[in-house]
């Protein structure tokens, strides 16, 4: 470890050109100790060198400040002092330069998302340190590569790396110590190692405090807070989270401070505390967003999507969804522009023609998709997808399949051969005699030019006689969100060789498309389904059902129908909850939510009043039929079977409060409040039973 003064080094690289080296070896130092004081020594040192003319030492000085972004997470700069380093490495044929340069790249357009240029420059990194037989950064890359299948949630490949890397000496390098212990640290916590997880972040941190190393201790912490929250300290957890938080907060560590939120709201989410976690959230969202990490933020959008979802907001889960779908486009964009830059530099004029044309697709793909995706209707969603893919793809049959996924059937959502729409019977995922169920079990992509020579690679029989009159060639891909399959896309065509792998890999950047335009669909669905109904019971929420009984009672009135309201309440409710929790508690209203449903059916409508009482109007029907609905429920409800664990039956009644329109009453309003007092009434003498409002006015 270096003890000179920054004077001292910067005077001896103003002496001595040849001295670059050392100074270099001093400020990755600085790096992981102080990085503003790195970063003012590099910009001394990059003004020495320019004005000496050494050109070694400006491309060095370069390279670092290239670091020095990548470390305070603002890799946009990083890459743009990186590249520059690079062409003059080149200039100069520094192979150990490039290596420097190839290394950082890789980090760099990684957490930018465009993973082809990451691997690309891995390579590259690799290729050289092979050929300079050079250990030590070989160890560097190999682990970067571990970081990057971490952040990728690819533990397993992390594991096979950094197993192959324990021949390989550390020797003195404490940096490189840190980091790898780091990484293992993460892979053995992710596996449920975590007594050795803790060993080596332990190890990890106290290196990092003896040499003052304080880039690290961020990381470390919020790794330990991992490891103490997995091995259920979670008070531990939450001080290493607010300590690892506050460290780098100072210190303006940025994508830092944004993994520890996310990491931190992850725990947050497994306790349910999902208010706090969506705010955890959204402030790490807004410091990603603002230094471009653009990984990170497609991440959070992705838990922000998850966590709002699973607490029944929709319309906000959509919103996020989308965000994320849009920086995954935006990446497979931004990742072809560039690469096609790289070529054109490069001036490999056959190889850029060929990607030209490859990116050119892309764009009309994209294009495509997002009209797929901005439509919310179902129907549109389907009809868009066969008008857009016939415009790049010789498609006289268009199909697609929707999986539901409990029953395991595959419903034809749509199809369509020549112009002509069709349904189709839906078939069973387990279906031996169905190509498209083989595409979705396998979740295997499928093209075939010839039906009559090919189909037997799928399935041992056709429910069709194959001849010349039937489509000869098709393509099909499965619809996978989530990494879960949601149904298949199919192309057909009359012909045979009709389709190219080229084909194929359009279907599948389009498939990619379809199943993010028909979860956009059914959630937006669900968002509008949930403004009008109680998403616990399925009933109409109480506004709803207000608006809708305040209509029926205007009907009524006009054409002197029938009217009943009746208002019904779990008795004893809160004790229930009390004695057996809230997830009994939940149960049991989700079983008298759909005790009222099939009782109600076509004869009125049926809501949540609020807590565990619910609000049934009748119309249209005699009072001997209300009545028989209104016993029907109470007997139900009386005999439901909700256990508490395998033998202890549960004893829920409840208490009916009824009230038949006379046509004296001026609005729903009124009539609610008669129930609602023959309700009372039916506590008061004992509950399990069911008062006429009548008997006592």
């Amino acid at each position: 470890m270096y003890k000179d003064s920054k004077e001292d080094v910067l005077n001896r690289l103003r002496e001595d050109s040849n001295y670059i080296d050392q100074f270099i070896e001093y400020v990755n130092e600085q790096l992981v100790s102080n990085l503003d004081n790195a970063k003012s020594i590099l910009d001394e040192g990059l003004k020495i060198c320019t004005e000496n003319e050494n050109i070694k030492g400006v491309a060095w000085c370069s390279g670092t400040i290239g670091w020095y972004f990548n470390y305070s997470g603002t890799y946009e700069k990083g890459v743009q002092w990186l590249l520059k380093a690079n062409t003059l490495f080149q200039s100069i044929s520094d192979e150990k330069g490039k290596l420097y340069v190839s290394n950082g790249l890789m980090s760099a357009y990684f957490q930018l998302g465009l993973c082809e240029l990451s691997t690309k420059w891995g390579k590259i990194a690799l290729k050289i340190a092979k050929k300079l037989k050079n250990d030590k950064f070989f160890l560097v890359i190999l682990n970067n590569i571990c970081v990057n299948y971490l952040n990728l949630g690819k533990h397993n490949e992390a594991k096979k790396i950094i197993d192959s890397l324990q021949d390989i000496p550390y020797g003195d390098n404490d940096n490189m110590k840190i980091s790898m212990y780091q990484v293992i640290a993460e892979i053995e916590c992710e596996l449920g190692n975590l007594e050795k997880a803790m060993n080596f972040i332990n190890e990890s941190i106290e290196i990092g405090e003896k040499l003052n190393y304080e880039i690290i201790r961020s990381e470390s912490l919020r790794i330990r807070g991992k490891i103490n929250f997995k091995t259920g300290k979670e008070k531990e957890a939450e001080e290493d989270y607010s300590a690892a938080l506050e460290h780098a907060t100072k210190r303006d560590y940025y994508e830092v401070q944004a993994s520890i939120l996310e990491s931190w709201a992850q725990s947050d989410l497994i306790n349910y505390k999902y208010d706090e976690a969506i705010n955890k959230l959204v402030k790490a969202l807004e410091i990603s967003e603002k230094n471009k990490c653009v990984l990170i933020s497609r991440n959070i959008y992705k838990q922000l999507y998850l966590s709002n979802k699973e607490i029944n907001k929709y319309k906000e889960a959509l919103v996020y969804y989308e965000k994320y779908v849009e920086i995954n486009n935006e990446l497979n964009c931004i990742t072809s522009e560039l690469s096609l830059a790289d070529l054109e530099n490069e001036k490999n004029k056959q190889e850029a023609a060929i990607f030209k044309s490859l990116y050119d697709d892309i764009k009309v793909i994209s294009t495509i998709g997002q009209k797929i995706t901005s439509d919310l209707n179902f129907e549109n969603i389907l009809e868009n997808i066969h008008k857009e893919i016939s415009m790049i793809i010789d498609a006289e049959v268009v199909g697609v399949s929707t999986l539901k996924e409990s029953e395991g059937i595959l419903d034809y959502a749509l199809f369509i051969d020549r112009g002509n729409k069709l349904n189709l019977k839906n078939v069973h995922v387990e279906d031996e005699t169905s190509i498209g169920a083989y595409c979705v079990r396998n979740r295997s992509t499928i093209l075939i030019n010839d039906l009559y020579k090919e189909y037997k690679k799928y399935v041992p029989t056709l429910k069709v006689k194959v001849s010349d009159d039937n489509t000869q060639s098709a393509m099909y891909c499965p619809l996978i969100l989530e990494d879960k399959v949601r149904g298949f896309l199919n192309v057909q065509s009359y012909k045979k060789n009709a389709y190219t792998e080229n084909d194929l890999n359009k279907l599948k950047i389009l498939a990619s498309y379809v199943a993010i335009a028909l979860e956009n669909s059914c959630l937006y669905n669900r968002t509008k389904y949930f403004s009008s109904h109680d998403f616990l019971t399925g009933l109409l929420s109480r506004m709803e059902i207000f608006e809708k009984g305040e209509k029926i009672f205007k009907d009524c009135q006009r054409e002197r129908k029938k009217l009943a309201v009746i208002m019904i309440d779990i008795d004893d409710f809160k004790l229930i909850n009390d004695k057996y929790g809230h997830s009994y508690g939940d149960s049991v209203l989700k079983m008298v939510g759909g005790i009222i449903r099939n009782n109600v059916k076509n004869h009125g409508i049926a809501g949540r009043y609020g807590g565990e009482e619910f609000l049934v109007i009748l119309q249209g029907i005699g009072e001997r039929k209300i009545y028989s609905i209104c016993d029907n429920i109470r007997t139900s409800i009386e005999r439901g079977n909700i256990y508490y664990g395998e033998k202890f039956k549960l004893k829920v009644t409840s208490s009916l409060g009824v009230f038949i329109y006379s046509g004296k009453e001026k609005n729903i309003d009124q009539c609610i409040n008669f129930a609602d007092e023959a309700l009372y009434i039916a506590k008061a003498e004992g509950k399990n039973k069911l008062v006429k409002y009548e008997n006592y006015s």
